[in-house]
């Protein structure tokens, strides 16, 4: 959970809306400098994320408990890499299935069966 997973959880607890995650998205893509949490607040300053609201959240004991959550979930679904889905706690998978269309299609197969699990009476 390095520093971009760590932004991604600051945004996600400021509640950030979607087009300043593409926007942060696009700046790694383009290879802009966010390696520090003063050149994120500086960058996310420019759209509308107040910089010491953005420091303070980062460092946070919430950024910090989603970190060890993610980092739990890790090893329990025993995760050794990126795109990966659990669903339902059950079921784990990446690209093996099928590439990303096939990720999405089985994705969608899992989660009809596991509400059809979850609308049964006990």
């Amino acid at each position: 959970w390095n520093t971009y997973g760590r932004l991604y959880l600051t945004l996600e607890i400021l509640k950030a809306p979607d087009w300043v995650h593409l926007a942060v998205f696009e700046a790694v893509r383009a290879r802009k400098s966010l390696k520090t949490p003063a050149e994120m607040a500086e960058f996310l300053a420019a759209h509308g994320i107040e910089r010491e609201t953005f420091l303070s959240t980062y460092h946070s004991f919430f950024v910090e408990a989603k970190i060890k959550e993610a980092q739990r979930n890790t090893d329990k679904y025993e995760l050794t890499g990126v795109p990966a889905l659990v669903i339902g706690g059950r079921y784990r998978f990446d690209l093996s299935a099928g590439g990303a269309l096939g990720m999405v299609r089985l994705a969608d197969e899992l989660i009809d069966k596991e509400r059809l699990l979850l609308d049964q009476p006990t």
